[in-house]
């Protein structure tokens, strides 16, 4: 009897072996309702199923998936039983693959969300409560959730997978698929701990808008090239030595060469990065870099200078110069025992004063507020540089290996 379809197929098999759906729903281990919409084709059985449906009905996978029987010549004469795989067999086969994929694929999103919950968790954490800290610290509870959602969604996706139902290009190709939603998964899962890892930088005040944008984004750079050299360089080799993926002479070819390809890109990215960074080491640890400093060689005109009536913002009351000096507000600058200069200071606008080594202290260096704070701003904009020159780095180097990849 010619059969349309796998779940008419099925329900004629379960009715010839005299069994209920609640019968055939136990030895399944799922519910007769499962059962009743397989036959009614509202659904269909896991690729995992399917052997054990041959197995019970005493009939081959292929059999199964065509829906009706081999043909009883063929069986009489002893002649194998398998078929070259029909048309409608190779159709089922693909419909119950997708049906698998898309099933690991609702699962792969939920994890990416669960992650995007995290980075939404952490940002009003930081930038409502002033809590870095605790932002980045339940971003973590949040990723690491998505993490294990990841793994149960392969673990499920791999125990759909049955290697006698499918053909080995089926096989490969679905872990193909498999292996790209997974590294699109913990890709972004990357991206957003990077983005996030930035927070822990503030203390518990929490990043500005403008500094976490900045540094987060630099986070991201840095987490995606981690990121990308163990995809890489260490788990997709390993996935292809142990078969998870397929390995033919044209596809290995092409991944070896692009393997090449990324390590060489790496290699260039960390010596920029290296560059980058020695720039920014150098910055930072010299906030006068751009300071215009004063040198005295005589102390006449360093006394000059310090009685100068300027006030800045922050100082303490001084003296009127219309007023008489008190002998508090006198300074004298001796060495040795012996008094070298006095001066009455007015002037409230110093931010460093060096002298030199000698009996005489000359010459006196002086750098003043005004100038510090302009100077400070200037490295602090050459500090953002730096942080943008990270992240176009990154991104001209990622669009350089994107573009000269082996597809």
């Amino acid at each position: 009897m010619e059969h349309n379809s796998l779940g008419s197929f099925i329900a004629a098999l379960r009715k010839a072996s005299g069994m209920t759906q609640k019968d055939l729903a136990d030895r399944l281990h799922v519910s007769d309702k499962t059962v009743s919409r397989w036959e009614r084709d509202d659904g269909a059985p896991d690729l995992s199923v399917i052997p054990v449906l041959a197995e019970i009905f005493g009939v081959t996978c292929d059999e199964l998936l065509r829906g009706r029987r081999s043909s009883p010549v063929r069986q009489v004469q002893g002649e194998p039983t398998e078929e070259k795989p029909s048309p409608k067999a190779t159709k089922e086969r693909q419909r119950l693959i997708k049906t698998a994929l898309t099933r690991y694929s609702t699962l792969t999103y939920i994890a990416m969300g669960i992650a995007v919950l995290g980075l939404i968790v952490a940002l009003i954490c930081n930038l409502v409560l002033y809590r870095g800290t605790l932002g980045f610290l339940l971003g973590i509870v949040f990723m690491a959730a998505s993490v294990i959602c990841q793994a149960i969604a392969i673990t499920r996706a791999m125990a759909d997978l049955d290697e006698d139902l499918l053909t080995s290009e089926e096989c490969a190709a679905y872990r193909a698929k498999v292996f790209r939603l997974a590294s699109l998964s913990f890709g972004c899962t990357a991206a957003l701990l990077g983005f996030t890892a930035p927070m822990l930088l503030a203390d518990d005040l929490g990043l500005g808008t403008s500094s976490l944008l900045l540094f987060g984004a630099f986070g991201v750079c840095a987490a995606m090239v981690l990121y990308a050299l163990v995809r890489g360089l260490v788990a997709a080799p390993m996935l292809v030595r142990k078969g998870f993926l397929a390995s033919t002479d044209e596809s290995y070819a092409s991944f070896t060469s692009n393997r090449k390809l990324l390590s060489r890109c790496a290699v260039v990215l960390a010596i920029l990065w290296v560059l980058t960074g020695v720039g920014l080491g150098i910055l930072s640890n010299n906030p006068f870099l751009f300071a215009e400093e004063l040198v005295f060689t005589d102390y006449d005109s360093f006394v000059a200078f310090m009685e100068q009536p300027i006030s800045v913002a922050g100082h303490p009351y001084f003296p009127d110069p219309e007023e008489p000096e008190r002998d508090d507000d006198i300074v004298t600058l001796e060495c040795a025992g012996k008094v070298l200069c006095s001066y009455h200071k007015r002037n409230y606008d110093i931010n460093l004063i060096s002298y030199g080594n000698d009996d005489t202290l000359l010459p006196i260096t002086i750098f003043t507020g005004t100038e510090c704070e302009k100077s400070f701003a200037r490295v602090s904009q050459l500090e953002y540089v730096c942080y943008g020159a990270f992240i176009l780095e990154t991104a001209a180097v990622a669009a350089f290996y994107w573009l000269r990849k082996t597809r």
